[in-house]
């Protein structure tokens, strides 16, 4: 049985920002905790900012990494959310790390490549036209900046309540507009 360095080291991650801040935590810190070689680090990760993203792929993305893309994304967009405060005291110190390969970031260009995907998917074409481009880029952005805010702010209300105020407005953003006529992201009541 082969060892999975990915999840040991992930795991040793979220256990040692229990007690050790995110932003100073060290590589020496995590390969200490996890008795992990530092080649064998390198092996699968960039750095520390790598591992993060790594985190937050598979531990928090969920079923958006499915081909799911459109008739699960209310259920898609609630697993995240509880995902997100499953893992909120990770995600609170990750997402207050800024620079280079910072995890908020990540998340805007998961998100616009998402909606890439999703186009191209529903539509046959690429790519996404210029104007249909920015309005995702713009929708992006404004939902992983409330979810970067209702992280920071202690999660203000249940995930279930996030999920849907993200796929309203979502629907009403993009759905028509990027997406075509009948689509919605809404879930059932």
């Amino acid at each position: 049985m082969a060892l999975d360095i990915k999840s040991i080291l992930a795991d040793g991650m979220l256990s040692l920002c229990e007690t050790i801040p995110l932003s100073s935590m060290t590589i020496k810190d995590l390969l200490n905790k996890t008795t992990v070689s530092r080649q064998a680090f390198y092996n699968h990760f960039r750095d520390k900012e790598d591992l993060i993203q790594w985190i937050y792929v598979q531990q928090i993305l969920g079923s958006f990494n499915d081909d799911e893309y459109f008739s699960k994304y209310y259920e898609n967009t609630l697993e995240y959310y509880q995902n997100v405060a499953k893992y909120h005291r990770f995600m609170k110190q990750a997402v207050s790390m800024k620079g280079q390969n910072c995890l908020s970031d990540f998340m805007i260009n998961f998100s616009i490549e998402y909606d890439k995907r999703l186009y191209e998917k529903l539509s046959g074409k690429k790519p996404l036209p210029d104007d249909l481009a920015f309005a995702s880029t713009y929708h992006s952005m404004a939902t992983i900046s409330s979810c970067i805010a209702w992280i920071m702010s202690d999660m203000p209300f249940p995930p279930e309540t996030m999920a849907k105020y993200m796929v309203t407005l979502r629907d009403i953003n993009l759905g028509q507009s990027i997406f075509g006529e009948g689509t919605h992201f809404h879930h059932q009541d």
